[in-house]
């Protein structure tokens, strides 16, 4: 093909259109995997803000060794 011909122009025309349409599918998958790191670093932090547990280190229905000494 030689340029300045129509068929020159149709295949510009269609590999100008196959980037474009790779480029949005690239922006659409790193938008995507942006969101995705947002919400799990949300979820990261909520996870670490949580207080901790300051209960029984056993459930109270443990049998609990109590020797006697009478």
């Amino acid at each position: 093909m030689r340029p300045g011909t129509r068929r020159f122009e149709r295949c510009q025309d269609v590999n100008f259109a196959q980037n474009r349409a790779q480029a949005s599918r690239a922006e659409a998958a790193v938008a995507a995997a942006a969101a995705a790191g947002v919400i799990g670093g949300a979820l990261v932090g909520a996870a670490a803000s949580r207080p901790y547990y300051y209960g029984p280190a056993y459930p109270a229905y443990y049998p609990v060794y109590q020797p006697y000494w009478w």
